[in-house]
């Protein structure tokens, strides 16, 4: 794995970016305010202490999470940072394996997921509460068939198959040999 930053990634190569979504933060926030509130209301002492304990590290945590993760998808490798470090790559076309998709119903909803990336090594990393984790699916599926193409221009992959793993409904991406 390549000890890559955030910032050495030249920007005109990034085909998309992936963040958490905000709804993840919204909760934490919602909650410190009603905090907030009841300690200025109604609390005693003793009870602001536990409200606080309670309510401002699921805040911190929260926005940690939605501020130090991202993955970032380039035309032919995709990065996994954390806190600005890259503690998973993958190669389009060397080490790929699977990209595995899953939503629940408030994912849905909200337009957010997990997405699983899986190497050639069985190695994995999780990407939990990605917005959009469909537009990044199609986007990815996009870009390998591109560099397929470049590698063995005679590749083919029918339009038939492109939606078959662009389908909503469908959950995993794996590597057409």
């Amino acid at each position: 794995m390549q000890n890559i930053h955030q910032e050495q990634i030249n920007q005109k190569y990034i085909v998309q970016e992936g963040l958490t979504s905000i709804y993840i933060f919204i909760f934490p926030v919602v909650v410190l305010i009603l905090s907030l509130v009841y300690i200025f209301n109604f609390a005693t002492a003793k009870n602001n202490i536990i409200v606080m304990l309670v309510s401002v590290p699921l805040f911190i945590i929260s926005g940690l999470n939605y501020l130090n993760k991202k993955i970032i998808l380039t035309k032919s490798t995709l990065y996994h940072f954390l806190n600005k470090k890259c503690n998973f790559s993958v190669k389009l076309t060397e080490d790929f394996k699977i990209l595995y998709v899953e939503q629940d119903r408030l994912g849905k909803l909200l337009n957010y997921g997990t997405v699983y990336i899986f190497n050639n090594k069985d190695e994995f990393v999780e990407y939990k509460y990605l917005d959009d984790p469909l537009n990044f699916k199609k986007k990815f599926v996009k870009v390998y068939v591109e560099e397929m193409k470049k590698i063995d221009p005679s590749y083919e992959i029918s339009d038939e198959q492109i939606e078959d793993l662009e389908d909503n409904n469908s959950k995993k991406i794996d590597r057409v040999d």
